[in-house]
């Protein structure tokens, strides 16, 4: 994410807000940007993950709080910058989340969108996406709010909607792995994965779909590999 860091590097801010932080990987992006900054605050509707962000992250000046990203318990105004990675497709209603974060961002505030997207992505990029895709499925099954991720142009009309206004649009591509034994153990680790989330839904009805498309995925990724999916960064003010 050096493209970001760079784009925030002079600056110096007061309070910073990351919606849907999870363990606070994007924090740590934000940390490692900004010039300077008094308060991250990372909120998240998932407990262990703020435990992991807790764990992960030591620093005085970051916070992580229990909170929807629909009903922030924030005052208007509060904010220099409100962040979302990520998590634009696990959100149950887009327009209250972002109803939210142009009510507590200041006037002259910055928006950071950062989102994976689904479309013009390489056959190794593909795995990751035919991956999430999947997972997302299990977890909607689940009664988990999860959707497939979106195609880039619907991610910047989506928040042009919601009365964003858009200053810059980058993409980053993920790094890849440093060695072809590196991607053999996560590919490994992967359809590992596939067995422990098809336990989750063996008794519903569309369990043999899923068997053969994890099958079909695995056969993607031995033939291509996997590459992290392209992600959009979206700066914008409301």
């Amino acid at each position: 994410m050096k493209v970001l860091q760079d784009e925030i590097r002079n600056l110096e801010v007061d309070k910073v807000l990351d919606i849907g932080t999870g363990a606070g990987d994007f924090i740590k992006i934000l940390k490692g940007g900004f010039k300077k900054f008094n308060h991250i605050i990372g909120v998240d509707s998932s407990k262990k993950a703020l435990e992991m962000g807790r764990e992960n992250i030591q620093d005085d000046r970051i916070e992580f709080r229990y909170m929807s990203g629909d009903r922030l318990e924030f005052d208007d105004s509060e904010f220099d910058v409100v962040s979302v990675s990520n998590s634009m497709h696990h959100f149950k209603d887009h327009s209250k989340v972002f109803e939210e974060v142009k009510r507590v961002l200041k006037p002259d505030g910055m928006v950071i969108v950062n989102e994976m997207f689904c479309d013009n992505q390489s056959k190794s990029q593909l795995s990751h996406v035919y991956l999430h895709h999947y997972m997302a499925e299990i977890d909607t099954i689940m009664g988990i709010v999860h959707r497939p991720t979106y195609k880039k142009q619907e991610i910047i009309d989506l928040l042009e909607d919601e009365g964003l206004k858009i200053i810059r649009i980058f993409e980053v591509k993920d790094e890849v792995f440093k060695n072809v034994e590196e991607e053999k153990k996560e590919i490994e680790a992967l359809k590992k994965l596939f067995d422990k989330r098809l336990k989750d839904i063996e008794e519903h009805e569309r369990y043999d779909e899923f068997v053969g498309r994890a099958k079909d995925i695995r056969e993607h990724l031995d033939k291509y590999g996997i590459a992290g999916a392209t992600q959009l960064v979206i700066i914008a003010s409301k």
